[in-house]
């Protein structure tokens, strides 16, 4: 049974006393006994969840601190949180959100963390999956789904809590799923060694039609002699669907941007090809993909790279990126160049705004996605670009003044030994 903290001398340490704590465990030596290292996992989980506690409780602060006239947070405060934490601004918003919830709406998941009965990630299902309810409602759904915490994993207690919550208040769970219904997409992300997940988020009446058919339309190929697996075939199956081929075995008509060098390109190395928002792909592949063929073509568009690999500069004297100048920039950016951010870029913004001087060229360039774009614009945020004699960089400045450098990719030169 775990015991309760004191709080009879709450603890106020500095962050040089928070930093030393992160190198005592640093230094931290394995111990002897089988039974001692189960013994130290274990206090170490909890260390990271009580971590993860007092994360929530600075969040909320954080928060408050910066509560607008509306009543609301900042919109910077989660892209603070979430450069502070090394995550992405959309996890930012969700860890805001978490802390938020923790102070002031489910104290006795707060208090579970802090104990180190809960993980963070079991924090985060309870407030997402409460988020829709009066804060009385969230309080008992709180109260009740802590009681019993022992032996619960993801799955198990995602499906206690949202049988409490639609015993709470059906109507809200009913406009929740509404709202999600709404929501229905269609994301690609790639997941390299040459496969990606292609994720449907669709009305869950319509999975098992989808999956019956798939299965159906895949044990009738298999049964023909086909040496694939089930799960092979229902994938190609599905993609080619997707892609409205007529055939799963059919190679698509393809358009990509591949940023390879002309060494690798010609045979003479093997550095590894560049697919903007995908990721590095093998040097051989790369090359087959290059090669025209009856059923692909392939347009080839030169891009020209300094050895240090920083792609070269391009100047224009309009307020608005051109077209070419726009490709240019998502070529050498790949992703949001807000440090820490995995999205795709969806803007070419102004380091230095046009307003106080800043140009419109490769060097005062950088590809961001929406949220962060707009979030650069909140009081207290500047972006600085770095010196054009060197690959692109730039200096994030955050209100509280702390300091966070992006640096572009990089295209996929041969090493200076290769030469």
């Amino acid at each position: 049974m775990t015991s309760t903290p004191s709080h009879a001398d709450d603890a106020r340490p500095d962050t040089d006393g928070l930093r030393d704590l992160v190198e005592r465990i640093a230094r931290t030596k394995p111990p002897a006994t089988d039974v001692e290292l189960i013994d130290q996992i274990d206090a170490l989980e909890r260390t990271k969840s009580a971590a993860a506690a007092l994360q929530a409780t600075l969040t909320a602060e954080l928060a408050k601190a910066r509560t607008t006239k509306t009543g609301r947070p900042s919109a910077s405060v989660p892209n603070e949180v979430a450069a502070a934490r090394r995550e992405s601004p959309h996890v930012g918003q969700r860890l805001t959100k978490l802390g938020l919830a923790l102070a002031h709406d489910l104290p006795c998941t707060h208090l579970a963390l802090a104990c180190g009965d809960l993980n963070e990630r079991r924090a985060m299902i309870i407030a997402e999956e409460t988020a829709h309810l009066t804060r009385e409602d969230r309080l008992k759904a709180d109260a009740e789904i802590t009681l019993d915490l022992e032996g619960k994993g993801d799955k198990a207690l995602t499906m206690d809590i949202r049988r409490i919550v639609l015993r709470l208040d059906e109507s809200a769970a009913l406009k929740r799923r509404a709202k999600a219904w709404g929501n229905r997409r269609v994301v690609g992300r790639d997941l390299g060694d040459g496969t990606a997940r292609v994720t449907a988020i669709v009305a869950d009446t319509m999975l098992p039609a989808i999956m019956g058919s798939l299965d159906k339309a895949a044990g009738s190929v298999r049964a023909a002699g086909d040496d694939r697996t089930c799960s092979q075939i229902t994938a190609d199956l599905a993609a080619a669907r997707l892609a409205g081929l007529e055939s799963d075995t059919k190679k698509p008509p393809v358009a990509v941007q591949l940023l390879v060098s002309a060494e690798t390109l010609l045979g003479g190395d093997s550095t590894p090809g560049h697919l903007p928002g995908h990721g590095p792909v093998p040097a051989s592949v790369a090359r087959q993909m290059v090669a025209a063929s009856d059923e692909q073509r392939s347009t080839l568009r030169r891009v020209f790279a300094m050895p240090d690999g920083s792609l070269m500069s391009l100047e224009s004297a309009q307020r608005l990126f051109p077209p070419d100048l726009r490709d240019f920039i998502k070529l050498r950016d790949d992703i949001c160049r807000n440090p820490y951010c995995n999205a795709p870029v969806r803007h070419i913004d102004h380091p230095v705004p046009v307003s106080r001087g800043g140009e419109t060229s490769v060097d005062n360039g950088q590809g961001l996605c929406e949220w962060c774009n707009y979030t650069k614009e909140q009081p207290g945020w500047e972006h600085q670009p770095g010196p054009p004699d060197r690959p692109h960089e730039v200096t994030v400045t955050t209100p509280t003044g702390h300091r966070h450098v992006s640096r572009e990719p990089g295209a996929p030169m041969p090493p200076p030994w290769a030469a």
